[in-house]
């Protein structure tokens, strides 16, 4: 079916009487035949002819000043004697109001005088009338019964609309033939619009063979005739080169054309082109402009585009809103789910959450994938509507079958953790793989998770890598840190510390708090890089700053020590007792503070206090402090009573690789110190502390093995 369509708002319709009116004015006959002296006589005398023209000198201001109430008058003294050029104007004066109140019901009862009497702009008027119901009950096949008694008489309009009702079969049977023929006599007719949907008929093929050079031909008879839709046809032609030369240029040119005679559609193209300078000229400042005119009257697509230049361009957020809400009224989907962001955001307009979530429900029944998505979310979340993840899987997974990557990624997490639908790893696994499929960095990261778990898919720690690293290449922290601690281990990839350094080192520098302690703690052990203790507190000190409580503890550790900064034990003491503060969470301050109780450094000595120090950093899994309070055990057992302790927090140190633990734990199996003696037990425990580099458990392991 052709593209031209008729607008049947009765805005529309008033609109083409107005153009109609500035052509010709309310009457339609030469007024200047007789003196008006003469003519005011014959017309008080009761002639009709007479009574019309001087109503029409009356309206054009003709030897007698301009006065339409008198021009009313005596057309309607004229009407009433069934002339009826007087009815057709009295019916123009009565629907625009000139003159008298404004009366459609009167104008079509004065139209339809004059039809009758043949008066072919009255046929074509009052066919107007009933196919948009003004003045009377809306009627296309009426309509359509006076457009052809109009189009008869080789009315051109008539012609043109007639040709339109055929086309779209209303009023009469579709017949794209017949549409044809009729348009076709409008040409004859001389009549311009007639050219836009000819060229459309012969360039689509309907109701006439498919001809490109006839649709080029009209829309350029039509364009020469400063029809504005030919002219904008024709710039279609020249940008998509259809039946001439691909012409950027030539079509911007064409487009401006009917621009300027204020076709929407034309200043909407206009404004895209100038916005990316489509024809050679960019320029924001006019893409604006034209934007502003089409939007001004109504056209949708720019008032959403305004809305973005205003929003997201001039940051003028009220202005933007002002624009998306006039296009989401009327059903814009795009702008009802920018409206929607603007709401969620406070920007432009109050923060609400429940408004917010009205704009996204609306944008996303009309399909807007990521409408869906936020809308999803919310249900996910409970903001703006009660949580319910049924709801938002709902949502979620409408948008995620449009490929959005977001949405993919969060109902992938739905499905892991069996909200609102069934526990489906499965699901989960395939779902992150298409948005990983779309360089989504979020679902890269969540698929090297699922490959290094093997959940969902068997595991697999290369393929973990390689989706690791695609994430982490796009600055992906997690995935960063992830590549660092597999590199470390050489876990899918040969172990490499260099390269694991480097994505710690990323991640560091991106305000990863973990791995600028652990950054810390490799340049103060020399692990994958060159031992540097200047370069150790730095990056404690980085993650300390981050808030990071180990790092406290590490801080403290550096100026007890010395290493890098002078020694402090003052300093030391405050840092270890900012990671008690800090809760603390690895043991790592109470073990450091229990270490300065027991030396005396910086407090008071008191091995009773360093044991209670050691204590909580044990419970707490750490090491050091398990091996220490192990020993302290051990040599105290007369004040502790207890040398069970002793065997408990030397056993859990050395079952973490603390070397020393081990060490002591094996010589305790083989001495029978603190438990029972056990040569076998010994031999474990000096094999674990020896392969970490411990000479007096290899020196006892030679030993044992050469017995």
């Amino acid at each position: 079916m052709l593209t031209a369509r008729r607008s049947r708002s009765k805005k529309v319709w008033i609109a083409l009487m107005l153009l109609l009116l500035a052509f010709y004015g309310l009457s339609v006959r030469d007024v200047s035949a007789q003196p008006v002296a003469g003519l005011r006589k014959t017309a008080e005398q009761g002639d009709a002819q007479s009574q019309y023209q001087l109503g029409s000198m009356y309206e054009e201001g003709k030897e007698v000043k301009k006065d339409i109430v008198e021009a009313v008058k005596w057309w309607r003294k004229a009407a009433e004697q069934g002339h009826m050029d007087a009815q057709y104007v009295l019916g123009n004066a009565a629907i625009f109001g000139y003159g008298m109140d404004r009366n459609p019901v009167e104008a079509a009862k004065w139209w339809r005088k004059s039809a009758e009497q043949g008066h072919i702009s009255g046929q074509y008027t009052i066919g107007n009338a009933y196919m948009y119901g003004e003045g009377v009950k809306k009627d296309p096949t009426e309509a359509v019964r006076w457009w052809k008694e109009a189009a008869a008489q080789g009315h051109g309009g008539a012609q043109y609309v007639l040709g339109m009702a055929y086309n779209d079969g209303i009023g009469v049977e579709q017949d794209f033939t017949e549409a044809v023929r009729w348009w076709q006599k409008a040409v004859e007719q001389n009549y311009a619009p007639a050219h836009y949907p000819l060229g459309l008929a012969y360039a689509e093929g309907h109701g006439v063979k498919k001809d490109h050079d006839a649709a080029l031909k009209h829309w350029q008879q039509g364009a020469e005739k400063e029809h504005a839709r030919s002219q904008f046809a024709l710039g279609g032609a020249y940008a998509h080169g259809y039946g001439v030369p691909r012409d950027p240029a030539e079509a911007v040119k064409y487009w401006r054309k009917a621009a300027e005679q204020g076709y929407v559609p034309a200043q909407y193209m206009l404004a895209l082109s100038y916005a990316d300078g489509y024809g050679g000229n960019k320029d924001p400042e006019e893409a604006l402009l034209w934007c502003r005119k089409a939007a001004d009257q109504g056209h949708i697509q720019a008032q959403f585009l305004l809305g973005r230049a205003y929003f997201y361009s001039k940051k003028e957020y009220a202005e933007g809103v002002k624009w998306w809400q006039r296009a989401a009224s009327a059903g814009e989907k795009e702008s009802q789910y920018e409206l929607g962001i603007a709401y969620q955001l406070g920007k432009g307009i109050a923060q609400d959450d429940v408004e917010s979530v009205k704009w996204f429900q609306k944008a996303a029944e009309q399909g807007h994938p990521d409408a869906q998505h936020m809308l999803g979310r919310a249900y996910y979340y409970g903001k703006g509507v009660p949580k319910d993840y049924s709801q938002a899987a709902h949502w979620l997974k409408q948008s995620a079958d449009q490929g959005n990557g977001w949405a993919q990624v969060t109902l992938g997490v739905l499905y892991r953790n069996g909200y609102g639908v069934a526990n489906n790893d499965s699901e989960a696994v395939k779902l992150w793989e298409q948005a990983a499929k779309q360089n989504h960095v979020q679902a890269q990261y969540l698929l090297g998770l699922s490959y290094f778990d093997g959940t969902g898919v068997v595991r697999n720690y290369a393929t973990a890598l390689e989706w690791f690293k695609k994430a982490a290449d796009q600055g992906y922290l997690e995935a960063q840190v992830q590549l660092g601690y597999m590199y470390e281990r050489g876990l899918g990839a040969t172990s490499n510390l260099a390269e694991a350094m480097k994505w710690y080192q990323k991640a560091a520098e991106q305000q990863h708090s973990w791995s600028q302690y652990y950054l810390g703690t490799c340049y103060e052990t020399g692990k994958g890089v060159e031992k540097n203790y200047a370069k150790a507190f730095e990056w404690y000190q980085k993650a300390a700053a981050s808030g990071y409580s180990s790092a406290f503890a590490k801080m403290g550790n550096v100026y007890y020590s010395g290493y890098g900064v002078p020694k402090n034990y003052d300093e030391a003491m405050k840092w270890y007792q900012k990671a008690v503060e800090k809760g603390d969470p690895t043991g790592e301050g109470h073990y450091y503070l229990g270490l300065a109780y027991f030396t005396g450094n910086g407090v008071k000595k008191s091995p009773v206090e360093a044991a209670k120090r050691w204590t909580i950093a044990s419970e707490r899994g750490h090491a050091l402090a398990q091996y220490a309070l192990s020993v302290s055990y051990s040599n105290n057992a007369p004040v502790l009573e207890n040398y069970l302790g002793a065997v408990k927090w030397r056993k859990e140190a050395a079952e973490k690789g603390d070397v020393n633990a081990q060490y002591y734990l094996a010589t305790s199996y083989m001495l029978g110190f603190d438990q029972e003696k056990n040569i076998n037990q010994a031999t474990v425990w000096f094999q674990k502390a020896a392969e970490q580099g411990h000479s007096g458990a290899k020196a006892m392991l030679a030993k044992l093995k050469s017995k």
